[in-house]
């Protein structure tokens, strides 16, 4: 999920990249600066704003940082951050002072367990964040479809479009994220 208007270009990435590898001050600090406000925005959703979301976000960079690993693309060391803060967000969610947003997770998705829930979360946003890389028709299907359970008849009519349409274009765009998801494992 990225929250920037202007993207760098591919060129732009790889150069972050190739200073990051060469564990410069340059490096970190320009992959910080990129991967930052996605990877604060993800921790911050999980934690629901908690103060310590920045704190939590800060820690994944530096720790990453110390590794010293090589990364062969801006992808992977995003993937690579998002698991980190995934993790540490678990571990803060099983600490005494996570205990109480652990549980309105719970309560909030109805489950007897907090982390089946924060699962549930996580897998919402990754499904999410391949839906916003699809066409705008798409994801307006998706959304009514499967996220406010309007029927195949109602968005049918909505959008004067014949109902078997619609239930195929709803099974093409299930398995199209269902094969970019398991390509995320």
């Amino acid at each position: 999920m990225s929250f920037r208007s202007n993207e760098p270009s591919h060129d732009a990435e790889q150069l972050y990249i190739d200073r990051y590898n060469k564990h410069t001050e340059a490096g970190f600090t320009s992959v910080y600066l990129y991967l930052h406000p996605d990877i604060f925005a993800f921790i911050s959703s999980i934690l629901r704003g908690s103060p310590a979301s920045e704190e939590i976000a800060n820690d994944c960079f530096l720790k990453t940082w110390a590794l010293k690993k090589r990364f062969k693309d801006m992808a992977e060391l995003k993937g690579y951050h998002t698991n980190a803060a995934k993790n540490a967000c678990l571990n803060y969610l099983e600490s005494p002072a996570g205990r109480t947003i652990y549980k309105e997770l719970a309560d909030e998705d109805h489950v007897t367990n907090p982390s089946d829930a924060l699962h549930n979360k996580l897998l919402i946003q990754l499904i999410m964040e391949e839906i916003r890389k699809t066409s705008e028709k798409k994801s307006d299907l998706f959304r009514k479809m499967l996220l406010e359970d309007t029927s195949a008849a109602e968005y049918s009519s909505e959008n004067d479009i014949a109902e078997n349409v619609v239930r195929s274009k709803k099974s093409k765009l299930l398995k199209q994220i269902q094969q970019q998801y398991k390509g995320k494992k």
